[in-house]
This record gives C-alpha cells, structure tokens and sequence, in this order.
C-alpha cells in the first residue's frame, strides 16, 4: 500500500529501532512473520552462534567508545545478580556509612561488597584490604579471635 502524496506513513513517523520498533514485540513478529517465539529464540540463537566473531567485534567497539555506559551497565548486571541489589541501594549503604569502611573507618576509594560466602546475604560495604583480610580467614570468627590473640601477645 502507498500513502497519498505528501502524507506520511505513521509508522515511519519514529524510528524504528529500539522499543518504537513494533517488531520488537514478539507478538507482533509471530503476526507479520507467522514465526513464534520459541522458534525466533532459536533462529536468533544459532544466527548469533554462526556470527559471533561478528557480534564481539560490535561489542568491543561500543565498549571503547562508551567506558562510563559499558561500566555502569556491567555494574547494574553483577550487583543485581551476586547480591540482589540495585545501584540505588548500594549508594544509600555507601552514605549510610558515610564512604567509610565498617572495619578500619577508611574512605572507600576501592570498596569491596562483604557478603555472607554460604548464605550469600550482604554484611556491609568495606575497603579493599578489610574484605580480603575476611576472606583469608575464610570468615571464621574462631581464627580472627586466634590472630588478635598472637598480636597481643608479648614478644
């Protein structure tokens, strides 16, 4: 079908690209392309399989171009899946304490999350240092009371 002359074809009006594309929607794909969903999500998965090299290529060029995005996008993907937080719960921990570390009192320039390693459960936000002392004594109250006992000790 062609639109009359000097009118436009609404759809066209937007870009077509991003969420303005109604091709996006699987609902509308399945209509126009009698495809469903299960059977897009596999010819999407073997097209990607078959130019991956092509897909990666894409990737590091945006990610070069866009440090601050891809580091912020990284950062929403990982603390939302470790640890079940958002951006904007982090940040309210972090003024929370007032960007200092809950064990030495340091500003946190490089903080590190300090989670529960069996239930997974978040403690806090500490400094690099701290976090990884915790680590190398794998969390065990029994070996840090042990430690404070040989610091204390007289030489």
């Amino acid at each position: 079908m062609s639109w009359p002359k000097g009118k436009k074809n609404p759809a066209m009006s937007k870009r077509m690209t991003g969420k303005n594309n109604p091709m996006k929607r699987p609902e509308v794909r399945a209509k126009v392309t009698g495809i469903n969903v299960v059977q897009d999500k596999e010819y999407y998965h073997k097209y990607y399989k078959d130019n991956k090299a092509r897909y990666q290529k894409r990737q590091e060029v945006w990610n070069k171009a866009h440090p601050e995005k891809r580091k912020e996008s990284w950062q929403k993907v990982h603390y939302k899946k470790y640890y079940n937080l958002t951006l904007t719960q982090i940040d309210e921990m972090l003024i929370a304490q007032e960007y200092r570390c809950l064990i030495c009192g340091q500003s946190l320039n490089k903080w590190e999350m300090d989670h529960d390693h069996i239930t997974g459960k978040v403690r806090g936000i500490l400094c690099y240092n701290c976090n990884n002392g915790l680590g190398k004594f794998k969390d065990s109250i029994e070996l840090l009371k042990k430690a404070i006992e040989y610091l204390g000790r007289d030489i």
